[in-house]
């Protein structure tokens, strides 16, 4: 019988094997061909050559050193400098461009989405949760959260975040420091 007719006919000829892909369950390789390719993909050197070529690690998610290296290499070619380069000071300085920058970071430092920082903000009337105030320097509110815990605490603006930051979060510092401004008030 021919393969064709086979095939056409929605039969399965003895030269095909079964599969999930192909017209009508059937794959579109002989028997021969699979056997062929089933022997190359469980060689070491072609599951090497897989490991590598693996943009995350199975274990810990992250990508894994080989392919940090590579992509450190790859980021250094003059092409790809010129090219990030350009993209990034025509796409950066548009307003999607920006608020994209901002929903990675918020996901990435803090973990939390542009709507919930939306949220925090309205809950907080837009203004400082320390001094009521709002950034001087046109900045958003920085999401002030604990170093330790990981934990967001609220929204400040720059000079309570950065006071809190050089007092390192550490409540008998800042007490001191209250001591000591009614102290020489």
């Amino acid at each position: 019988m021919d393969i064709g007719i086979a095939i056409f006919k929605n039969k399965l000829s003895p030269q095909f094997k079964h599969g999930k892909s192909g017209y009508s369950n059937h794959r579109c390789r002989c028997a021969i061909c699979i056997d062929e390719n089933k022997a190359y993909r469980d060689t070491p050197e072609r599951k090497e050559a897989q490991r590598l070529s693996q943009r995350k690690c199975d274990k810990t998610r992250y990508l894994t050193p080989e392919r940090k290296e590579y992509l450190k290499a790859l980021r250094q070619t003059p092409k790809v400098k010129a090219y990030t380069l350009a993209y990034r000071s025509k796409y950066k300085n548009t307003l999607h461009g920006k608020e994209v920058q901002f929903n990675c970071q918020l996901r990435s430092k803090f973990g939390i989405t542009s709507s919930q920082y939306r949220e925090m903000l309205e809950k907080q009337k837009g203004v400082c949760a320390i001094c009521g105030g709002i950034n001087s320097n046109g900045r958003k509110l920085a999401v002030d959260h604990s170093h330790d815990t990981g934990k967001i605490r609220n929204l400040l603006c720059s000079t309570c975040n950065h006071g809190l930051g050089h007092f390192k979060d550490n409540q008998t510092l800042l007490l001191n420091a209250v001591e000591y401004l009614r102290k020489h008030a």
